[in-house]
């Protein structure tokens, strides 16, 4: 299996972005490598457990994984209607 790529590259910086506007959004975005050559990324809400309901993309890497991710959420209006609660 395959690892995230490393802190300080471009792809990383890419999936961290990523990362930061999901979890403003509030969700977590957990990337994984499941098969070779497939990487996954589920979106699950920081209320929320349940990683088997959460919505997920793949790509063929992991920042293409994160991109698929971002554009499931900016594309469903199920998940990008949904507001974080703030204390």
């Amino acid at each position: 299996m395959s690892e995230l790529p490393p802190r300080g590259s471009d792809e990383r910086s890419e999936i961290e972005e990523i990362e930061a506007k999901l979890s403003d959004a509030g969700y977590e975005l957990a990337l994984s490598e499941e098969t070779e050559g497939t990487w996954f990324a589920a979106l699950q809400r920081h209320d929320r457990l349940g990683p088997a309901s959460a919505p997920f993309a793949a790509g063929r890497t992991a920042v293409e994984a994160a991109r698929s991710a971002w554009l499931l959420y900016l594309s469903t209006p199920s998940l990008s209607s949904f507001k974080a609660r703030t204390a």
